[in-house]
């Protein structure tokens, strides 16, 4: 008798196991880097949910600044591609080559003003092949 109740379990455990893992592989929304000095503050957000680019592939970046006029802020990197401003969000786009790079590391450069002098920052977002 105790058999045959663990016999009928099985199907649902697997059933359990099979939810939870593909629960666990279910990729974010964003990744987030974060570059902040006092009151001033810029957030890179990478919309796939990878916290990698892929050589060769479009993707979006978006920078959101706190106490920093986007426009006034300078983005440098390779492979960028500016598609605008959005309150204060700057759109971008990232297509990095392997003829770009001599790392696996994308660095993007930004420069943006704080009681009147210019402030450099930068993130390091590493860069893969397709899988």
């Amino acid at each position: 008798m105790k058999h045959k109740i663990h016999i009928q379990l099985l199907p649902l455990l697997a059933i359990f196991i099979l939810i939870l893992q593909s629960c666990e592989n279910t990729p974010k929304e964003t990744v987030e880097y974060l570059h902040s000095s006092g009151d001033q503050s810029v957030r890179l957000k990478i919309l796939t949910g990878n916290d990698y680019l892929i050589y060769n592939t479009p993707t979006r970046l978006d920078f959101e600044w706190t106490n920093i006029q986007p426009e006034m802020a300078i983005i440098g990197g390779t492979g960028i591609k500016m598609l605008g401003y959005e309150g204060n969000k700057t759109k971008t786009e990232f297509t990095v080559t392997t003829e770009n790079l001599k790392t696996d590391t994308l660095h993007i450069t930004i420069l943006y003003r704080k009681n009147d002098r210019r402030v450099p920052a930068s993130f390091h977002i590493p860069v893969r092949e397709k899988e």
